[in-house]
């Protein structure tokens, strides 16, 4: 195997490796968001009969890859505003006061966030509630 293969596969093994663990972490939000409705639905009383109504979801793998990302481990504000629920002024907001990951500027007018540093953000409001 010469240098540029080298190269080459470890750049392919790394990529896959951020993928595989960015999917990870994806999962881990999307198990933690749903003990915590889990546990809100034990809180209240809420009677057979309307449990029974709540469709009950099979997540499969495909089903959480819904769209291709392009790269995966980047992501554009109105997927953070989606991801977070805050306003893109709040956003920038918090960035401004160091309570909020920064963006990677990707052109003089053009800027993207790193998935698992939202994530992280997210889970770190879910754990000091």
């Amino acid at each position: 195997m010469n240098n540029l293969e080298f190269e080459l596969l470890n750049g392919y093994l790394e990529q896959l490796s951020l993928k595989t663990q960015n999917t990870i972490n994806e999962l881990q939000l999307v198990k933690r968001h749903i003990d915590g409705f889990k546990s809100q639905l034990t809180k209240r009383d809420i009677s057979e009969q309307t449990r029974a109504n709540i469709p009950e979801q099979k997540l499969s793998i495909e089903q959480t890859q819904t769209r291709s990302k392009q790269p995966s481990d980047l992501i554009r504000i109105k997927e953070v505003i989606s991801m977070t629920g805050l306003s893109r002024s709040s956003i920038y907001t918090y960035k401004n006061k160091g309570e909020f990951p920064s963006p990677i500027q990707l052109s003089s007018r053009s800027v993207a966030w790193v998935r698992v540093d939202v994530e992280q953000w997210i889970l770190g409001k879910i754990n000091n509630r």
